[in-house]
């Protein structure tokens, strides 16, 4: 079993993990506390990190709480997930938080 770490988002509605950070516009301000952003630049780390999140397979939406879940090894057991979360997955099925 070969594990990786990665994060976890929702993009277009589908559980992704994603081993790097999704880049934000505030990456790419001009100046450290500037909101001048360079678009040009951020645009393309958006478009390079969208290539590389893989589906999640134990995240479902509980309609019950309204929050999306992660099923550990053992059902009975969840965990709330959110978004931006550094976990440990092994092809795509998460097995811990970080």
């Amino acid at each position: 079993m070969k594990t990786q770490t990665g994060y976890t988002y929702i993009e277009n509605g589908i559980p992704v993990i994603s081993a790097e950070r999704k880049p934000e516009s505030r990456d790419f301000a001009k100046q450290k506390y500037s909101s001048t952003v360079n678009i040009a630049e951020y645009l393309k780390a958006l478009k390079e990190w969208e290539k590389t999140p893989i589906p999640a397979t134990n995240i479902f939406y509980c309609h019950l709480n309204k929050v999306w879940c992660i099923t550990r090894p053992h059902p009975e057991y969840r965990w709330e997930f959110t978004a931006g979360q550094k976990v440990q997955h092994n092809q795509g099925e998460i097995t811990k938080i970080l």
